[in-house]
């Protein structure tokens, strides 16, 4: 039931922060960030001190690896808003679908996963496929927004599919 609750309010949140940005352009996406952070921290320790655990008793060992987790879900989370007011919520969806190929090509690196021939492929055909519908190299910009929103957009955006 909370998984269902969830998975409904993260749908939910693109298309409502995009509503705002676009019926506040005054708005920042830093703002939203600070209010997620905010919300997020409170909901984070309202949750572990019903189950009688505190939040900063974490072994020693798993501290570095909590604080570099923390901070790069931190730039993924900022990257996501970042998207929302510089480009459309659909390509920025498109791009944020490339998390797996990240995915695939850290857990190479990092933890020595082996990479077949076939999911060399198939991490092409995803990035030809994101940049034919991101289409970074046309002669006109998409919509209302401009080339260089669109660049920005594009840059947030794939740091927020990294975290």
């Amino acid at each position: 039931m909370y998984g269902m609750g969830g998975s409904l309010a993260y749908s939910l949140q693109a298309p409502v922060i995009k509503t705002l940005l676009n019926y506040s352009p005054s708005t920042t996406p830093y703002e939203i960030l600070y209010l997620q952070t905010v919300v997020m921290l409170v909901l984070n320790w309202l949750t572990a001190s019903y189950f009688g655990q505190f939040v900063f008793s974490v072994n020693s060992k798993l501290r570095p690896i909590l604080l570099l987790r923390t901070f790069v879900g931190f730039c993924g989370m900022s990257g996501k808003v970042g998207a929302l007011k510089y480009m459309a919520l659909s390509t920025r969806s498109c791009i944020l679908y490339m998390s797996p190929i990240w995915a695939t090509i850290l857990a190479y690196f990092i933890l020595g996963e082996t990479v077949t021939k076939y999911d060399l492929i198939q991490l092409v055909v995803c990035v030809v496929g994101v940049l034919i519908i991101n289409d970074p190299f046309s002669s006109s910009a998409s919509g209302s927004y401009s080339k260089s929103s669109i660049l920005t957009g594009s840059i947030f955006a794939l740091v927020g599919s990294i975290g």
